[in-house]
């Protein structure tokens, strides 16, 4: 029995060995692989062994960019028309006295499995980077940006980014050739803050559907974001004298007055002046008044309008005469007519205006008729029977 036991736990732990080789053999195969791309390459590159068809495009993106003194700017490190990229290393010399770095990221085009270097030396100004990709990883073709550099302006000047070194490998260490093109940082000095001289359309009606609002004016950069009453919109930069910024239905559901801002990000920052844009109610009308006539020298009675787009401070206009007005809803006022309103016989246009609202607007005009009082009636007459008496 016991011999029977201890055969078990021989089988068992041969199966364990077996098991536990195979996947030490595939883990030591991946790391013997990326140690020859090491040696193959050379103490500190990685070297071809043989050749691709076409040659591959390593630059600098974008190939010149503007950084504020004192700020910070990006710029991307990308390949392009490359087929079965699987390993790369790359360095970059700059002036430290100018630029300096701040951060690496690895970009999108490769999974960053295994990240074989990555110093940066801002004494000397120059970076080192190499990432290879790792079983199930699957090689890359096409163009992709390899790596996200962050830079910060030190002095203002001009600094050559050059690419000093380049190489490209697919799977098992096949080299890609490649071309290279350099790149440039120019620190300048930040300049003045945003001015905002125009916006158009620079109103709207309340219910009107999302629009594009461009604004117009000077000292817009790339980054500056346009401001609706101190919210950041979807901003797109055209050029240093106009942006255009996106704007929901949601932003102009009620009527009022926003201002709208220009916001550039530091060093160069600052907000802008506030420039407004009006909401309007949409215009009121009329549809019928109640009564809609009356006799001359009549009583003082209380006029009903009904129609649409009737709000708080609406006024009802009698022949242009603002009369006491009383909201009850959107679609009714009442307003108060004096006896002096219908002392005279004619005709009285009636409006409603929506004055006492951002840009408010004038209905269209109903007719009220003040009509002549008829002729007495005549008094009631009893006419008694007339009885003779016959003697």
């Amino acid at each position: 029995m016991n011999a029977m036991k201890m055969n078990r736990i021989r089988n068992s732990l041969g199966t364990l060995r077996r098991r536990l080789g195979w996947t030490l053999l595939r883990v030591a195969t991946q790391l013997i692989v990326a140690c020859l791309l090491l040696s193959l390459f050379g103490s500190s590159h990685l070297v071809a062994i043989g050749w691709a068809d076409e040659p591959a495009t390593v630059s600098i993106s974008p190939a010149s960019k503007d950084v504020f003194l004192g700020g910070t700017g990006i710029t991307d490190v990308l390949v392009e028309d490359v087929t079965d990229l699987y390993v790369f290393e790359f360095q970059i010399a700059f002036d430290p006295t100018l630029v300096e770095v701040v951060q690496i990221e690895p970009g999108d085009f490769l999974s960053p499995d295994w990240l074989l270097e990555n110093s940066v030396d801002n004494d000397n100004g120059t970076l080192a980077y190499a990432l290879c990709q790792l079983n199930p990883s699957p090689p890359q073709s096409g163009d992709g940006v390899l790596v996200t550099i962050t830079w910060r302006g030190k002095v203002m000047g001009t600094s050559p980014i050059t690419l000093t070194y380049v190489q490209l490998g697919a799977p098992a260490g096949v080299p890609i050739p490649s071309s290279t093109q350099d790149g440039e940082i120019t620190v300048v000095e930040p300049g003045p803050g945003p001015i905002i001289t125009s916006l158009s359309p620079a109103s709207a009606t309340a219910g009107d559907p999302g629009f594009t609002l461009t604004v117009n004016g000077s000292n817009f950069v790339s980054d500056s974001t346009v401001h609706w009453n101190g919210e950041d919109r979807t901003t797109t930069f055209v050029s240093s004298a106009q942006l255009t910024a996106a704007i929901t239905a949601a932003d102009i559901a009620t009527a009022g007055t926003v201002d709208v801002t220009v916001i550039n990000p530091a060093p160069a920052g600052g907000t802008s002046n506030a420039m407004p844009f009006t909401i309007a109610n949409p215009a009121p009308i009329i549809t019928s008044l109640s009564p809609d006539s009356a006799k001359a020298g009549g009583p003082a009675f209380t006029l009903t309008v009904k129609g649409a787009n009737f709000v708080s401070g609406s006024t009802v206009q009698w022949d242009g005469s603002a009369r006491a007005t009383t909201f009850v809803n959107s679609t009714q006022l009442l307003a108060d007519i004096s006896a002096a309103d219908i002392a005279t016989v004619g005709t009285v246009n009636v409006t409603v205006a929506n004055l006492l609202v951002p840009d408010g607007d004038t209905s269209n005009a109903l007719p009220f008729e003040v009509t002549e009082l008829g002729p007495e009636p005549p008094p009631n007459l009893v006419y008694l029977p007339l009885i003779l008496n016959n003697r």
